[in-house]
């Protein structure tokens, strides 16, 4: 399965990415976590790959993790879209956002396609786009702010993958990395080298670092890469540890 890095920046623009958004593979069309500022203009870039979105996973209430929401379902509409598509949020955060949309008329109501609002809740997690996952909420916001911040593993070709989402620290995703391969880690909150060497004790083999706040150059950090907006990698092929 093919992972494309839509955005990888944090919340202030930065001239060479876009926020957080990234594209994941799945068995019925692709799965979108997250919907930041620009997810809309990657996935129309001839020049990178693009599999239809048949889910939307928004993780939490800050703007650069969905502000690329209404342009995204302008795009639908103005391209008269017909596959349904599924947008899971948390029930809290769920009618601000519905709301937002409306005011925009780009809501249910104003789609050419079937648009679901879906509850997004702590457990096993089974989208449209046919992954198999589970979700969690970490320590970024509290449960009362909006529901708070969630962290994903998905099954991806046979191997455990973890999306951290935002964390306020390293333990709040620590206990959910067991048999874990590769751990897509939001560096923006915390001290990239001293998570990835937690990850590294924990038995992750490879860990990629996105989400770069904008005052920091990616620098070496051994075990881990650092995410480029538009890195492509096929989860199959993605290399192992030793290798």
């Amino acid at each position: 399965m093919i992972i494309r890095f839509l955005g990888t920046s944090a919340g202030n623009p930065h001239p060479r990415r876009m926020t957080s958004s990234t594209l994941i593979e799945g068995p019925n069309g692709a799965l979108l976590l997250d919907a930041g500022e620009g997810c809309s203009q990657r996935l129309v870039e001839a020049d990178s790959w693009s599999q239809e979105v048949r889910s939307v996973l928004i993780t939490h209430r800050h703007a650069d993790h969905h502000s690329g929401l209404p342009m995204l379902l302008s795009g639908y509409k103005g391209e008269g879209r017909k596959a349904p598509l599924e947008i899971h949020v948390h029930q809290d955060l769920m009618s601000p956002l519905r709301s937002w949309m409306k005011t925009l008329k780009l809501d249910d109501e104003h789609q050419s396609c079937e648009l679901s609002w879906l509850p997004l809740q702590e457990g096993i997690f089974t989208p449209a786009s046919g992954h198999d996952g589970f979700i969690w909420r970490n320590d970024h916001l509290p449960a009362d702010d909006y529901g708070g911040c969630h962290s994903l593993a998905l099954n991806l070709d046979g191997d455990r993958w973890v999306f951290s989402s935002d964390i306020g620290s390293f333990a709040s995703i620590e206990a959910y990395l067991e048999d874990t391969r590769v751990l897509v880690l939001e560096s923006c909150h915390i001290d990239p080298v001293t998570a990835v060497s937690g990850a590294m004790k924990r038995g992750v083999e490879r860990v990629i670092l996105t989400h770069v706040p904008c005052n920091l150059e990616p620098f070496p950090v051994e075990d881990a890469i650092w995410a480029q907006d538009n890195m492509i990698i096929d989860a199959a092929s993605f290399p192992r540890e030793g290798n």
